[in-house]
């Protein structure tokens, strides 16, 4: 995979993923006990990985 598709993908798992926090920060999904272990265990560290793998693409 190339370096700008990277970017691409990375970018979007990244607007996917804050989308899905602002649902789950702002809508009454909260307490839904399936999609807070769904954020917690699934979204975050994958927006996690994608900030990384953007801000390393950032420095290099």
């Amino acid at each position: 995979m190339k370096g700008r598709q990277k970017r691409k993908l990375f970018r979007w798992i990244h607007i996917i993923g804050g989308t899905l926090l602002v649902v789950y920060v702002y809508s009454p999904l909260k307490e839904n006990v399936l999609f807070e272990n769904l954020i917690q265990y699934g979204v975050i560290p994958f927006v996690g990985i994608s900030a990384l793998a953007l801000l390393k693409d950032f420095f290099d």
